[in-house]
């Protein structure tokens, strides 16, 4: 069936399956890092200012560093893209997505040995273990807005506004029928993610709960695929 579609619904098609992969992965990333690290969120990372302001003192340090941290990633991430673009724009996706399944097999590694229950954590490798994660989820931010869209697959807040400004225009708007349709396909791909994200949040926790750190398998997997599966769109032969 796949090998019958056209070069751009096939590319459509697959952004559509990867958006809705990102958005299992950060709801499922974000649900075990909280469990698992203390109430540290590595995908949401803004969450952990309001939970450092309301347990002041030594316990918020990691918490606080991790919202540079994630900066600091998205700005690694996003230049490294811009190199691999100019020797090869058709490897960008690709490689980035390898670079994100490289830091969750990390984050995995690392949290198995530091962290084998939900209350082993320690401040030392709430830090280590959160950082990785965090840089993990700012190379996944990269993904989304170099993947061209619109929306967030790391937290679903800004997604949600957008879900809601364009289910206003529909039922309330009086756009023409061409301008309706492309809003009514963007609803959709917001709302498949929003989906994704509070699925992935919830069997995160189920696994987490069932096989503690050895949870984070699941996403490594998935983000390799993705790798795998844009080389393969993205690959010259395919595109000729």
């Amino acid at each position: 069936m796949i090998a019958l579609l056209s070069p751009s619904r096939l590319a459509a098609r697959w952004d559509a399956t990867r958006a809705v992969t990102l958005g299992l992965v950060g709801g499922y990333v974000d649900t075990v890092g909280y469990i698992m690290l203390r109430g540290l969120f590595p995908n949401h990372v803004t969450g952990n200012l309001p939970i450092a302001a309301a347990h002041p003192g030594r316990s918020a340090i990691p918490l606080l560093i991790m919202v540079p941290l994630f900066l600091a990633a998205v700005i690694a991430a996003a230049a490294a893209a811009g190199c691999i673009g100019r020797r090869n724009p058709s490897s960008v996706l690709p490689v980035i997505l390898a670079v994100e399944a490289a830091l969750l097999g990390l984050f995995l590694v690392l949290g198995v040995a530091l962290v084998p229950d939900r209350d082993a954590s320690t401040l030392v490798t709430q830090a280590i273990v959160g950082a990785v994660g965090v840089c993990a989820m700012g190379v996944q931010s990269v993904v989304t807005r170099l993947g061209g869209y619109v929306f967030p697959t790391t937290m679903v807040t800004g997604t949600l506004t957008l879900l809601g400004m364009d289910s206003a225009q529909v039922l309330f708007g009086t756009q023409p029928s061409a301008e309706r349709a492309l809003i009514v396909r963007r609803i959709k791909a917001f709302g498949r993610v929003v989906l994704a994200f509070a699925v992935g949040a919830a069997f995160g926790g189920l696994m987490t709960a069932v096989v503690q750190f050895w949870a984070i398998v699941l996403p490594v997997a998935a983000v390799a695929l993705c790798a795998w599966g844009q080389a393969r769109v993205d690959s010259p032969q395919r595109s000729r």
